[in-house]
């Protein structure tokens, strides 16, 4: 099965980690999310799902931050 990290923060060097636990995917939590951590992921190979983003003007804003598809209520 593809693992996926789930975070609450942010992961400096997340390619890196991503590796050494076999994770394909990075879940992070849409408030604490950036869009540097985007693109680190997606320089990582890695899929962005961010949690929990609720309603119309937070989905438009992590789909402006380039994430692959979102996780909500």
């Amino acid at each position: 099965y593809p693992v996926a990290m789930l975070v609450s923060g942010i992961i400096s060097d997340v390619g890196s980690y991503a590796k050494q636990v076999g994770a394909v995917y990075l879940n992070p939590q849409f408030g604490n999310m950036r869009r540097d951590t985007v693109e680190n992921a997606h320089k990582a190979n890695l899929g962005v799902y961010p949690w929990t983003v609720n309603g119309k003007e937070n989905w438009k804003a992590a789909q402006e931050l380039g994430v692959d598809g979102i996780i909500t209520d």
